[in-house]
């Protein structure tokens, strides 16, 4: 487990990840991050060597964590626009291929832009790395922390504990829906599957994943999931062709002949 160490001083704010003599810093993500942007709400990481181990820093300066923002009533509106913040974050990060498991997911270090209300996250770029908050503990603190308006059906936070406690992992693909369906982003008539294989979300209408390439067949979605497989067609192939030769062994020498024979051309008559 990394120490970690919240400094405030003359206005600003810092939270400071020490690492240890075993880990290695990841060189990809740390200019990703910082240089490239790829995950725009990632926090810029600072990277300082000490001796044998590496100290990272993050700049909290304007910004509130999200246990200090749950604490103003929050509408179904504010919660469903935290929750797709969150899972932008997350898709992005499978795009650009970031491991989840480096994210401090604490609601103490999850921290909010009071102006804009955005999610941003502390990456920790370190090989390897123990995080203690999973995805799941930090969106089931969100109704524990939280204050709801009173005057709004509460029914959706009940449907959110569902999918949170639905089997051993949770359907994050389920709880998008969820949050499209919530937003109005998903019309009545529009339908979404799930890839099998990398579990992004795609229209029902999809022949192929656009993310994996993977070839979809009928319903993929986590009740019935059936994805076309290459390696059953070639099996299938493979199996045809060596029943074919084994008829052919039992057939006579001459019908065997006649069956490998080309048809014969038609006569010309002058």
């Amino acid at each position: 487990m990394n120490k970690h160490k919240f400094k405030k001083k003359k206005g600003l704010a810092t939270l400071v990840i020490k690492g240890q003599k075993n880990q290695q810093l990841m060189e990809r993500e740390v200019y990703g991050i910082n240089q490239e942007e790829k995950v725009p709400h990632l926090l810029h990481i600072g990277v300082t060597h000490r001796g044998a181990a590496i100290d990272l820093t993050y700049d909290l300066t304007g910004y509130i964590s999200l246990r200090e923002y749950l604490q103003a009533p929050l509408s179904r509106a504010s919660f469903i626009a935290l929750l797709q913040h969150i899972l932008d974050i997350l898709k992005k990060m499978k795009e650009h291929v970031y491991n989840q498991n480096c994210l401090i997911l604490d609601p103490e270090f999850v921290m909010i832009n009071p102006a804009s209300k955005s999610v941003y996250l502390v990456f920790v770029p370190l090989q390897p790395f123990e995080n203690s908050t999973t995805l799941r503990e930090l969106l089931l603190s969100i109704v524990q922390y939280a204050t709801f308006v009173g005057d709004e059906d509460s029914s959706y936070i009940r449907d959110y504990i569902r999918i949170l406690n639905t089997g051993i992992n949770f359907s994050s693909f389920e709880l998008e829906q969820y949050v499209d369906q919530m937003s109005g982003r998903q019309s009545s008539g529009e339908m979404f599957v799930e890839c099998p294989h990398c579990h992004i979300r795609l229209k029902k209408t999809a022949s192929y994943c656009g993310n994996c390439g993977t070839k979809l067949s009928g319903q993929s979605g986590p009740l019935n999931r059936t994805v076309y497989d290459p390696f059953r067609q070639i099996l299938a192939a493979a199996i045809a062709e060596f029943l074919i030769r084994r008829l052919r062994r039992r057939l006579p020498r001459g019908r065997r002949a006649a069956s490998a024979a080309p048809p014969a051309r038609p006569r010309c008559w002058a």
